[in-house]
């Protein structure tokens, strides 16, 4: 998985192409995980699918903590 997140402080790391190595699943896994604390999202990608980006985008949005 490419969507990882790290430990204090916590950062979801989003490396790889959107949709194939980088995906909205994993990236609410990552997120339901965070349990609320403050994140740090670092992405590197070129790019990909963007129903998938706007996906993650929305799960971004709807985080409950700071992002």
């Amino acid at each position: 998985m490419t969507a990882t997140l790290a430990a204090v402080p916590a950062t979801l790391r989003l490396y790889g192409e959107i949709g194939q190595e980088v995906l909205a699943e994993d990236v609410a896994s990552s997120l339901a995980a965070a349990g609320g604390r403050p994140i740090t999202v670092a992405i590197f990608s070129f790019g990909g699918d963007a129903g998938t980006g706007i996906a993650i985008s929305g799960l971004l949005a709807r985080y409950p903590g700071k992002v």
